[in-house]
């Protein structure tokens, strides 16, 4: 014959009893931060690859020359209503 323990046949409010310092407020809390992981991995995911681009971006500006550097700067800078140097 198998004993159960006093915790394995306890209710949820017992659960909650059992442990004090523990509100319910706090628990929902926990449940709602818990709930948003998915949001939270889609935010990472669209930072990773932002970052990904702009690095891709950096290599192929340090693959040009400097006259192509020079021309495509006055061009943005035209763009953003600067003067052209």
């Amino acid at each position: 014959m198998t004993k159960h323990s006093p915790s394995a046949t306890a209710t949820a409010s017992d659960d909650a009893e059992a442990v004090p310092g523990r509100s319910t407020e706090e628990i929902a809390q926990l449940f709602e931060l818990v709930g948003r992981e998915s949001e939270a991995i889609a935010m990472l995911d669209g930072g990773l690859t932002r970052q990904r681009e702009m690095r891709d971006a950096e290599a192929t500006l340090a693959s040009w020359l400097m006259v192509e550097l020079r021309s495509a700067l006055d061009y943005r800078r035209r763009l953003l209503g600067g003067e052209s140097a």
